[in-house]
């Protein structure tokens, strides 16, 4: 789920876990002694996991984006968790190959994660008045994304035509209700599901 809530009371035979950065929800479920598979990067966890390639999904956005002309592309991190630094690397990669101006957009420390986009207005604009028009902005996944268009959209900025915007899931829940439908790398993220809940069976049996 989006919110990492556990399940209360529930007997179970294994967990598939799609919050492995999430030291409380990791610590709960390692309580339970059940096999445990893990659904995202997380080198620290003792677990098996099963997740997309991240450098080349950001490496993805970044082709797309320069293949639309753009030549100034900024990452927006907004966590500290593995997955993203991973897609953030891959999409500076193509970007400084490509030869393009890459530029980092992130809040101060102490900034709480998923911040509002109230709270995201009071950083990031400032940073992006000092850059020239029209850039290409990746967000690290569809739920930060969000934000981001609100905050842009609230500041004045014609979003795509100003500034573009693409995140990765590409999960239509998120990328269809934005207030700028948006563009996302496909992550495939049925297909980790079900190797992970065969890699889970497996343990299981």
């Amino acid at each position: 789920s989006y919110t990492g809530q556990v399940p209360v009371g529930a007997g179970v035979d294994g967990v598939l876990c799609g919050h492995v950065s999430r030291t409380d929800v990791t610590a709960l479920i390692r309580g339970l002694g059940v096999p445990v598979v893990g659904l995202g990067v997380c080198s620290s966890s003792a677990w098996p996991s099963v997740s997309c390639n991240d450098g080349a999904v950001g490496r993805a956005a970044a082709r797309h984006l320069l293949e639309r002309g753009y030549r100034t592309l900024a990452f927006c991190k907004q966590r500290d968790v593995e997955q993203e630094t991973l897609r953030l690397k891959g999409f500076q990669a193509e970007a400084e190959e490509a030869g393009a101006r890459f530029v980092l957009l992130a809040p101060p420390t102490g900034t709480p994660e998923q911040a509002s986009a109230e709270a995201m207005r009071e950083w990031i604009v400032p940073m992006i008045s000092t850059l020239r028009i029209p850039i290409a902005i990746m967000a690290g996944d569809d739920l930060g994304a969000i934000p981001l268009v609100d905050t842009l959209v609230g500041c004045g900025y014609k979003v795509p035509e100003q500034v573009a915007v693409i995140s990765a899931g590409n999960d239509p829940m998120l990328c269809d209700v934005a207030p700028v439908a948006l563009s996302s790398v496909d992550v495939r993220a049925h297909e980790v599901g079900h190797e992970g809940a065969r890699l889970l069976d497996q343990m299981i049996e």
